[in-house]
């Protein structure tokens, strides 16, 4: 998906492994991670289930998925719509089997931008959609009908329909409440680190402010607004 420097796109390997992986669970509930993070504790498990009030029109899913704030980017920052981080997926077995059973990337969809103008936020990758959109959007389409170009199509209403899918079908938290560390990224502890979606990721008090807004029920987090972690 990038010549320079040469990137291999990941969304095939992910749906080959994960889907396979899904179909011989038979426990209720599953969870998708990566291979190179830690769990200090499983206090997040309370989390789960804890926000019922939904928008029917978009919730798409028995129970929303918990996720990562980790590179779960914020299209009002960076205008990358549908962008989780597929890092750590926790749910029902079935709702998870929902969002990986999903076409396999195709070699033109890879090379889609070549030849074309592309913006300053494809930072060089030809792919039309990155591996997390991918693998959001082909879930997406299932269910709801989706009029989305490329990795940065603003257009169409995409920002906002994004925010109510994430609303209405996850609860994204942040890596100090999941008690989560990154071998990849040992130092990433919020707003201030030098990851490159660090400060324009999404993070659980703004989930909170979409679960407020798409659902009409005021909640408050008792988390500070300043995540932290340290190794």
């Amino acid at each position: 998906i990038s010549d320079n420097p040469i990137a291999y796109d990941s969304a095939n390997r992910q749906i080959i492994s994960t889907i396979g992986g899904l179909r011989k669970a038979n426990r209720k509930y599953s969870i998708k991670m990566r291979s190179d993070i830690l769990f200090e504790h499983n206090d997040w498990l309370k989390m789960f289930d804890r926000y019922q009030k939904y928008d029917q029109d978009y919730k798409f899913l028995g129970s929303r998925v918990l996720i990562s704030s980790m590179f779960c980017v914020n299209p009002n920052k960076i205008p990358l719509p549908y962008h989780p981080s597929d890092w750590f997926f926790f749910g029902l077995t079935e709702d998870l089997i929902d969002i990986f059973d999903i076409p396999l990337l195709t070699e033109e969809s890879e090379n889609w931008f070549k030849g074309k103008i592309r913006n300053e936020f494809s930072y060089g990758w030809h792919c039309r959609y990155r591996s997390e959109q991918h693998i959001w959007t082909s879930f997406i389409k299932k269910h709801y009908q989706l009029n989305f170009d490329h990795q940065n199509d603003v257009d169409n209403n995409n920002i906002e329909i994004s925010e109510r899918i994430f609303a209405n079908n996850t609860l994204i938290l942040d890596p100090y409440i999941l008690g989560m560390k990154s071998l990849k990224y040992p130092n990433y502890i919020g707003d201030d680190s030098n990851t490159r979606y660090s400060s324009s990721t999404y993070y659980y008090h703004d989930w909170l402010r979409l679960h407020n807004n798409y659902s009409d029920q005021n909640l408050t987090s008792r988390y500070s607004n300043s995540p932290r972690w340290t190794r």
